[in-house]
């Protein structure tokens, strides 16, 4: 009678990024089809890790420090948040179920602010770790894609493309958040 398996795959998140995910599943897919039919699989070639070494090796790390140095200009030390910044307790622990409705509003929200949800997000925490540090400069750690969009063929690459880079906002007080939303998202192409 009919036969199972079960296959179970773990990974370290360090191994493979999201984007990589739907090359791996459709790859496992792929043979697994070619395996039920007795065919060998017909995977595509992949551009290599080997061509992104290449091409990170011809960077121009210069120009990439002065980048960085002038982007942290005048930003001296940690943005901290401790227990009872600016005289109020900090949540340590909370969980809310959303529901379905407010992911969805969120979305519409950054659409029409014309930006990703992700810069959408980061402007509530800018905000907010500006309300709690007293600080209306403010750097905090993001993690962006790391896939040099110049690269042939990088978006077939199989491995851990991602960047967590600081972001540095500037809370003056009198623009608006759709404002700085836009500045972010703006800021997320120039990182």
């Amino acid at each position: 009678p009919g036969a199972s398996s079960r296959l179970i795959w773990t990974h370290h998140h360090l191994q493979i990024d999201g984007w990589s995910w739907p090359l791996l599943l459709s790859e496992v897919a792929a043979a697994y089809r070619a395996i039920t039919v007795g065919t060998a699989p017909a995977l595509r070639k992949p551009a290599s890790v080997r061509d992104y070494l290449q091409w990170y090796q011809r960077a121009d790390l210069t120009a990439s420090r002065r980048f960085w140095k002038q982007y942290l200009h005048g930003f001296s030390e940690p943005t901290a948040i401790t227990a009872h910044s600016r005289g109020t307790a900090i949540v340590h622990e909370a969980s809310a179920s959303l529901g379905d409705e407010i992911p969805t509003q969120l979305q519409a929200h950054a659409r029409r602010l014309k930006c990703s949800l992700n810069a959408l997000v980061q402007g509530a925490w800018a905000v907010l770790i500006s309300q709690q540090s007293g600080r209306d400069d403010v750097v905090f750690g993001a993690t962006f894609s790391g896939r040099p969009a110049d690269l042939p063929d990088v978006e077939t690459i199989v491995g851990a493309f991602v960047n967590n880079l600081p972001v540095r906002v500037s809370i003056d007080g009198t623009s608006s958040f759709e404002s700085l939303a836009g500045s972010l998202q703006a800021q997320a192409v120039e990182l």
